[in-house]
């Protein structure tokens, strides 16, 4: 039928921050001390989001750039940083380290406690961590930085879905947020159900909630695993809870103004080989400008005739790389902040323009986030609201489907020029219409057709707002009362 025509089903475009040449290093981490394998240990690639975990026997395997720097931590031992100097092969030995059981992270319902006190397995990300890397969906920063968690990325453009699991497979349910983990924002769970899906034969990502989040917004996150961790929010927590702090003010003199700007670009992380031998035609050899197989005649430079009946010597194409463009990701936040000792104040306001590797594919993002607290000896009152406006254009569609650009291009025959498909309109009719030479197939379109005149527009408005107060009545108990609310509204439209 087509070239590779298994892979048809699949949009698999994925983007890696651009670095210089890769190659994979394996390895394997020990105990310093007792020399035996270190399970979990998170491994990750200095200065960008790529990480990975070792397996029960301490072995890892990345891709990162021959001069590059892996990072290595792990709970109750140090961190280590290890030049690659092009070394496909090291091992890593870590020493062990009670420091860091001193940590203060934020459990269930916003609790504080000391890490060395709790009874299940916790880990944090700070914002710092977050900050190497940026991304777009804060869900992708947990790859590589916590043990056992598993990130799988959609690859839908600007603004989609991350799928997350902290505690692995737990149900045979398939849905999108089937096994996921609960998302509480300063101790208000949240909506994180992903809108629409992209299948095997069509739809499309519609982003979930945890994306719509502002990066420079959050001061840390926290992974709660085992039952007793998740205990306090009942059958919702079954598969863990990711607890995100957002970012308060804090005492100084005067006003305080933040700053960060932080850009990135993508491009595919490889391209799926084709053949590139044969011409537009069917199995038997012959060649037909109108039939979407490309198993024609032998390329030889023959003379071969397009289906407006243009003449041109016969070569193959890259379509993919033709209508492909490298990924542009631009961050913007300003923050201001004052506080005295009675209260505090934070507004910030960040802007997040991503444009996608199919060319008319945009996200822009506007955030802001308002919170003030407030200490009144016995009595602590914490007051947050957040906006969120976003715009997606051009999200394309997934799956062997038609109107996905993509599949277009696998399914194209070797021989179809670009500049034929650049030209993409058709005014022969009384009405514009695909240039094709299958204008009417529901398998294959004009790729070109697709990403310019069947161009979705999905615009966000959410709404993310809570407030607490709590009394303490003696040292070492209080009263507290939270309430929340999480609105959201989505307005798309789509042209068929």
């Amino acid at each position: 039928m087509r070239r590779l025509l298994c892979l048809l089903s699949l949009f698999c475009i994925s983007a890696i921050t651009v670095w210089g040449q890769d190659i994979t290093v394996n390895g394997r981490v020990i105990n310093e001390a007792s020399g035996k394998p270190l399970e979990g240990i998170s491994v990750t690639v200095k200065g960008s989001d790529r990480g990975t975990s070792t397996n029960e026997e301490g072995q890892f395997s990345i891709q990162a750039p021959g001069n590059g720097t892996l990072v290595f931590s792990g709970i109750g031992f140090g961190q280590l940083e290890k030049a690659i100097n092009n070394a496909g092969q090291v091992e890593i030995r870590l020493k062990e380290t009670a420091g860091q059981l001193d940590a203060v992270v934020v459990t269930a319902l916003g609790v504080q406690r000391q890490k060395k006190s709790l009874g299940y397995a916790t880990q944090q990300i700070s914002n710092d961590d977050l900050a190497i890397g940026r991304e777009n969906n804060v869900a992708n920063a947990l790859q590589g930085r916590a043990a056992g968690v598993v990130i799988n990325r959609t690859s839908g453009g600007p603004g989609s879905s991350s799928r997350i699991s902290l505690r692995g497979e737990r149900s045979l349910n398939t849905g999108a947020t089937a096994n996921q983990p609960l998302i509480v924002i300063d101790g208000v769970p949240v909506d994180n159900t992903v809108r629409g899906g992209a299948a095997e034969f069509g739809g499309s990502d519609g982003g979930d909630a945890i994306g719509n989040l502002n990066p420079d917004d959050i001061e840390s996150m926290n992974i709660l695993r085992g039952p007793n961790a998740a205990a306090l929010y009942g059958a919702r927590a079954n598969n863990g809870v990711l607890v995100i702090t957002t970012k308060k003010g804090r005492k100084q003199k005067g006003l305080g103004i933040t700053y960060n700007l932080n850009t990135s670009m993508d491009e595919p992380s490889y391209k799926v080989k084709l053949q590139d031998q044969y011409a537009q035609g069917n199995a038997i050899g012959t060649y037909s400008p109108t039939n979407e197989e490309s198993w024609g005649p032998k390329i030889a430079g023959q003379t071969i005739t397009n289906w407006k009946g243009e003449e041109f010597p016969a070569a193959a194409q890259d379509h993919v790389s033709a209508l492909l463009e490298r990924g542009l990701n631009v961050n913007n936040n300003v923050s201001l902040s004052t506080g005295s000792d009675k209260a505090q104040l934070r507004l910030s306001y960040g802007n997040q323009y991503a444009k996608g590797m199919i060319p008319t594919n945009t996200q822009n993002k506007n955030t802001i986030l308002l919170r003030g607290t407030s200490d009144l000896g016995k009595l602590n009152i914490d007051l947050k609201v957040n906006y969120i406006n976003q715009v997606i254009k051009g999200r394309p569609t997934g799956g062997e489907e038609a109107l996905n650009p993509y599949s277009d291009l696998l399914r194209m025959p070797t021989t179809v020029r670009n500049s034929d498909l650049k030209d993409y309109i058709d005014n022969t009719g009384t009405l514009p219409r695909s240039n094709f030479f299958l204008p009417n197939s529901s398998l294959i379109v004009n790729p070109y057709w697709v990403i310019n005149k069947v161009v979705p527009n999905e615009v966000r408005n959410r709404i993310i707002a809570s407030g607490s107060v709590r009394y303490n009545l003696m040292k070492g108990m209080n009263l507290t009362g939270r309430v929340g609310i999480d609105r959201y509204n989505d307005d798309n439209d789509r042209r068929v």
